[in-house]
């Protein structure tokens, strides 16, 4: 495993880890290429920053519902998606548009779809429906889907949804071309920490799909229906959660990271590169299980002062803005974090 880059913090050693899959602080990147959105949901703040300037504005829009699942994503050069409800302009703050049906986006914000009654229907920011439509052939056994979950790839050729019965969990990938269901995914258990699915992905072609939740994160082939890998980090008094995973634009990689690391999986033979580890005193042991059930340990360096929160890949794919907290709660940090040349380049900004 390849460190590539190594961010120095001082510290804080807890005894007991927290369970943390849906943030209330939570980031998107912009079509600029330089400044991110952020969205504070236990305090109602949208801010809008540049990184390199460290300048930006903070609007109070209030306190809003994050959903089942918080989740943000920008939709061009001023506008943003909340919780797959609420359109805001993240320039002044103001309100543009609210949905009352389940609402997401391609990766990249640029197109916007809602799903309602097993028909999945591509709107513009105010709601108006643009004709493109794909009507899936749901099955009602399946039970309901939970908002906020749902994920389309770029092209809008395959949708992975979750959905829960009786607190048995599914995620269904389907071919929007046919509309037909091309796997479904079970096993997994709400309100049970070691199966509960707490986040997914979906690859920019549908090929492959990405199902986590704090303990662990599964990678799957989507047209054979076949797990491709499993990564787990060792429990070790408690300190190990998975907060988020995703497709790199190309495909070829995912991000993963924990409140300890933040990984580069490549998803053709599922290896992993350590992009960062934070400090050297800790010692955390992690595994990483292949296709053919091989598992690889490594003793690795970690801190306890800060729990990575959330992070977003900036659209030229060099760099990753993260957000972290301080363990005490008394502040937020955002790491602008170069992937490769050993993080030269590297900074942190307090933002709350």
């Amino acid at each position: 495993m390849k460190k590539s880059l190594l961010i120095f913090l001082s510290i804080l050693c807890i005894k007991n880890a927290r369970s943390q899959y849906n943030p209330n602080v939570i980031i998107s990147a912009c079509p600029d290429h330089k400044s991110v959105v952020v969205m504070n949901y236990n305090e109602g703040k949208l801010i809008h920053l540049d990184i390199k300037s460290e300048s930006g504005e903070t609007n109070l829009i209030g306190i809003i519902s994050s959903g089942t699942y918080a989740n943000i994503s920008v939709l061009n050069d001023s506008l943003v998606l909340l919780s797959g409800q609420f359109v805001y302009n993240y320039i002044n703050g103001k309100r543009v548009s609210e949905f009352s049906k389940e609402t997401f986006t391609t990766p990249s914000g640029k197109r916007i779809f809602q799903i309602d009654l097993g028909v999945v229907k591509e709107i513009d920011y105010t709601g108006k429906e643009t004709g493109t439509s794909f009507a899936l052939t749901e099955n009602s056994k399946m039970g309901e889907r939970l908002k906020n979950l749902t994920k389309i790839n770029e092209n809008a050729t395959a949708i992975a949804v979750v959905y829960n019965k009786s607190g048995d969990q599914a995620v269904v990938v389907y071919d929007l071309r046919s509309g037909k269901s091309m796997n479904d995914f079970d096993g997994f258990k709400f309100s049970n920490p070691k199966k509960e699915i707490h986040f997914i992905d979906i690859s920019p072609d549908g090929s492959q799909l990405i199902i986590g939740n704090t303990k662990w994160v599964n990678l799957y082939n989507a047209a054979k229906g076949k797990k491709i890998g499993e990564f787990e980090e060792i429990e070790s008094n408690a300190r190990q959660n998975f907060m988020q995973a995703g497709f790199r634009a190309d495909g070829k990689a995912a991000y993963v990271s924990s409140w300890y690391k933040l990984y580069t999986l490549n998803t053709k033979d599922f290896t992993a590169e350590e992009n960062v580890v934070i400090d050297l005193k800790d010692v955390q042991v992690f595994q990483w299980k292949d296709q053919r059930g091989f598992i690889t340990k490594e003793k690795t360096y970690v801190n306890t002062k800060f729990f990575w929160n959330h992070y977003t890949a900036m659209k030229d794919e060099k760099y990753i803005v993260a957000l972290a907290d301080e363990v005490s709660g008394s502040s937020t940090i955002l790491y602008y974090m170069y992937l490769g040349d050993g993080g030269q380049g590297n900074k942190h900004i307090q933002i709350f």
